[in-house]
């Protein structure tokens, strides 16, 4: 069968991949040998770029068509080969809904030659990005058959076999390509990139359905350990509420006096409507309130943290106040899990819902992803730390039993009820 690819297709695509051409160790032996068309087209401004420039001063030039105009060049100097050739490898109808192509594609007299990879689907020839940075592959992702998992060994291999027929320059010669499920990442390793690896990464949900495609150029040598899985990471702190006995300015002198040595990484103190508070934090889940009472004589205290740390709570201020701390003592849970395939948009319903009933204690974002999230009331404490590389979840739930449960069972009603795509 000849499958023909139009000249226009042909110069978009070849456009694109000049500008991304990929990364891999024989392409460093070829920097010599970059085509200047390649530099040259990897400079070419945008559209709003271009209409903001010089250009718009040349007489008789259009700056809204320039591009096409190049495109239209280019058009007129492409070739295809005639033998475009169907990738015969049986993986591909495993895991793809659509038969590969793999075609020559050459620019006039700039000798510029290389072959790129097309699906043919119901709405036409789809050609394959073949990004020489990390990069997401939604085209990939789209091409995939609905049916298709990745749960099994047997199912990594096809999926290897199949990346590898349609990224065959991503393949070092020297390099035996491989596979290994590290959690719910997948990643095909093609060849060495510096300290590291490079292939393709892959993220599934817990039932093997694919989140996400992606070229990357750090995979770690060895795989990193595995997170705490779903039935484990489960501990105990201590919780303690009682009152001590004050006098006018104790408050502050346990703010000044306590000192940030180790145990607590920072302090505070409040006064508002004639009511004092000093907080202390420590590390982990460690903390210590002083709050006023209903008298001038008594501020209550809630503590929680390890058993070592409520007793250098007591400890501290008997030492700094002479006076003794009654208390009564209670066990908290603490509990991590770590939910695979768990998407931003779930992320984001997750915040919204603990919000409605928590403080939010701290939000740390990478770019415009939140990546770490602390919300808090009273003893309860909710710890949400997302990986958006390995699309997934850690969750540190702290409190009363009852208290952990509600949140488990908010994460299971997220996971089943919101859309699983971003």
């Amino acid at each position: 069968m000849k499958i023909v690819l139009k000249p226009l297709m042909a110069a978009t695509a070849v456009s694109a991949m000049l500008a991304v051409d990929a990364v891999t160790a024989k392409d460093k032996e070829r920097e010599e040998n970059k085509s200047p068309f390649k530099a040259y087209i990897g400079k070419l401004p945008d559209n709003d770029k271009l209409n903001n420039s010089d250009e718009k001063k040349v007489p008789g030039v259009k700056p809204e068509t320039i591009e096409m105009e190049i495109i239209k060049g280019l058009s007129a100097d492409i070739k295809v080969s005639e033998g475009v050739e169907k990738i015969q490898e049986p993986a591909l109808s495993t895991c793809f809904a659509s038969p590969f192509y793999l075609a020559e594609i050459k620019i006039g007299e700039l000798v510029w030659r290389q072959k790129v990879s097309f699906a043919r689907t119901n709405k036409g020839m789809v050609m394959i990005p073949k990004p020489g940075t990390e990069k997401k592959l939604p085209e990939l992702l789209d091409l995939l058959k609905p049916e298709f998992t990745l749960k099994t060994e047997e199912d990594g291999q096809s999926m290897l076999s199949a990346l590898k027929a349609i990224y065959p320059s991503y393949v070092d010669d020297d390099f035996t390509p491989r596979m290994e499920k590290r959690g719910n990442q997948w990643v095909f390793i093609f060849d060495k990139f510096f300290k590291k690896l490079s292939g393709i990464a892959v993220v599934t949900d817990d039932q093997g359905r694919i989140l996400r495609i992606g070229r990357s150029l750090s995979i770690q040598a060895s795989p990193p350990k595995e997170p705490v899985s779903p039935g484990g990471g489960v501990g105990e702190l201590e919780g303690a509420t009682g009152t001590i006995a004050v006098s006018p300015g104790d408050l502050i002198k346990l703010k000044d006096k306590i000192s940030l040595d180790g145990k607590y990484y920072s302090r505070s103190y409040s006064k508002r409507g004639g009511k004092e508070t000093v907080e202390l934090y420590g590390a982990g889940s460690s903390s210590v309130l002083f709050e006023a009472g209903s008298t001038p004589e008594k501020a209550n205290v809630r503590a929680k943290g390890t058993k070592k740390f409520v007793d250098g709570v007591i400890s501290e201020v008997k030492d700094i106040l002479g006076v003794k701390v009654e208390l009564r003592r209670f066990k908290l849970v603490v509990e991590t899990r770590t939910y695979a395939g768990f998407l931003q948009s779930q992320l984001a319903v997750l915040d919204q819902e603990v919000a409605k009933t928590m403080t939010l204690r701290g939000k740390t974002k990478s770019g415009n992803q939140v990546v770490a999230v602390v919300f808090e009331r009273g003893f309860n404490g909710v710890r949400l730390n997302y990986s958006e590389e390995k699309v997934s979840l850690t969750v540190t739930i702290k409190g009363n039993r009852e208290f952990v449960e509600e949140i488990k069972s908010l994460l299971n009603k997220i996971k089943k009820t919101t859309p699983t795509k971003d």
